[in-house]
């Protein structure tokens, strides 16, 4: 079993110090350095729009400002990770943004909007493609999205994420035996939803353990490509789902993330769009970049992995307030 080293740990947020967004430096010295959530929250306000959705590259694949129910779902990510108040300003504008895109006739959230073709993205993302590339979007994003509904009942009509449970439940059971993995992260997030009642709870478990051994990534000699993998889903031993995956297998890949660092610091990532415009994808890996940094230091501490001497005597990161 490998230890990620201090020089390893140094590197790492030196990398951030120098190449991470202000967004994922807050979001580190919250976990590590007893930073305060008030200025993670600061951070994350500036990639919010008017219309109270989230764009400005938060997602960084996707490079439009404007706002899209993709980009605002990654923003609710870190606003249940930081267990966000329902009265804050982000929180009641994000939901009001939700309520106002929602798709009643599909009973589904779309992806993203026209305007994403107005700034560099990822080819994926092109607009024309969306609808049938994500399947309708019934599970990717919706899921995700009612995940966030579920976490602030008071913000959104009674009847509402009843309807749509039951509409995602149905495609979920569906499409179950043949799932993609990005519906399945969806349903996972659905599944840590504060509010959920433990019946509707217990039914998007069932389908996620029903999907997932198709799914992960048993093979260490394919950790290094796109696919979800055992820190995926458990991503520290608490994880709601962590007891689906073999430990070994666990403690497999953290050795493979501890040999895997780059001797700048950061990690791979196991994409590219370089071919549509190397200068937007060389920011949009940064991006990404600077984010794994800080969801894999969090993981390594999570599991105690980190040679914890002179950690915090480590490089330190400007204030960001």
């Amino acid at each position: 079993m490998k230890t990620f080293s201090s020089a390893q740990w140094r590197a790492a947020v030196e990398w951030l110090q120098r190449d991470g967004r202000t967004l994922d430096r807050a979001l580190f010295a919250y976990s590590f350095r007893h930073g305060s959530a008030a200025a993670v929250l600061r951070e994350l306000a500036t990639y919010q729009n008017v219309d109270g959705g989230f764009g400005h590259g938060l997602e960084p694949d996707i490079r439009t400002p404007a706002s899209s129910p993709l980009a605002t779902s990654v923003a609710f990510g870190r606003l249940r990770r930081l267990s966000a108040a329902a009265d804050h300003p982000l929180v009641r504008r994000g939901i009001g943004y939700y309520l106002a895109t929602y798709d009643a006739a599909g009973q589904r959230w779309p992806m993203a909007f026209a305007d994403v073709e107005a700034a560099p993205h990822a080819p994926w993302w092109t607009f024309d493609d969306l609808e049938r590339n994500f399947a309708e979007f019934g599970l990717n994003p919706t899921a995700s999205v009612l995940g966030h509904l579920y976490d602030y009942p008071g913000l959104v009509p009674d009847d509402l994420a009843a309807a749509v449970f039951g509409a995602v439940l149905q495609r979920a059971q569906s499409r179950a035996d043949a799932m993609e993995m990005h519906d399945l992260l969806c349903l996972i997030e659905l599944a840590d939803a504060r509010t959920l009642e433990p019946g509707q709870r217990a039914a998007v478990v069932a389908q996620v353990e029903r999907a997932l051994p198709t799914l992960l990534i048993q093979d260490p000699a394919r950790w290094d490509g796109y696919g979800i993998k055992p820190l995926d889903i458990a991503p520290a031993p608490g994880a709601r789902f962590a007891g689906c995956v073999a430990r070994e297998l666990v403690e497999q890949q953290l050795d493979h993330w501890i040999e895997a660092q780059q001797t700048d610091g950061a990690w791979p990532i196991p994409w590219s769009w370089a071919e549509v415009d190397a200068a937007a994808w060389a920011q949009a890996q940064r991006d990404w970049q600077g984010h794994q940094i800080t969801m894999r230091l969090a993981t390594l501490a999570a599991y105690g992995r980190v040679e914890w001497s002179e950690v915090y005597q480590s490089a330190t990161l400007p204030s960001v307030g």
